[in-house]
């Protein structure tokens, strides 16, 4: 069978389009979901996924949905999902986990820079993304471990200036 692909990602982009404002009224309401509402999600994201090679935006979609109905495991394992055949990639763990911390989901956040410095040891950038956003969070005495940690080791040449900035943080904290 064919089916075409734009026709399918606009169809279901536009179902998990519906949810999210759905999600968005729940939580603004602060009422209990539906207890159909994380099913049709999951099922509608899993449909989408079935169809197109390129499972990146219905996992993205679904893990937004999830995450404002606040079922967060399963929001976790969707927006991580497309990273599962490139999990040594640490941009794209970065990348995931810039975008959790906008949407102040700093618990995911902090899971996805966990991903990308596990990916890449010799990242300091992670690190000190990782360090501003315990910062955000009010957690100083965690931010500033990675901080020392940037100070204290060693990097490549290209990390240079994200050792200085550390290590001056760290001299006047």
């Amino acid at each position: 069978d064919e089916v075409d692909l734009d026709s399918a990602r606009a169809a279901f982009g536009a179902l998990l389009d519906r949810y999210q404002k759905l999600a968005d009224s729940i939580a603004s309401l602060q009422s209990e979901p539906p207890t159909d509402i994380v099913r049709r999600v999951i099922r509608a994201a899993d449909r989408w996924r079935s169809l197109d090679p390129d499972d990146t935006a219905a996992c993205q979609a679904a893990g937004r949905v999830l995450l404002r109905l606040g079922v967060r495991d399963a929001a976790w394992e969707y927006v991580t999902t497309p990273l599962a055949d490139r999990p040594g990639e640490a941009p794209q763990w970065s990348s995931l986990a810039g975008t959790l911390r906008g949407q102040n989901e700093f618990d995911l956040a902090d899971r996805a820079y966990r991903s990308a410095f596990d990916a890449e040891p010799t990242n300091a950038q992670v690190l000190w993304d990782h360090a501003q956003m315990l910062e955000q969070r009010g957690q100083a005495d965690a931010a500033l471990q990675f901080y020392r940690k940037i100070a204290e080791s060693s990097w490549g040449p290209e990390f240079q200036s994200v050792q200085e900035q550390a290590r001056k943080f760290v001299a006047t904290h």
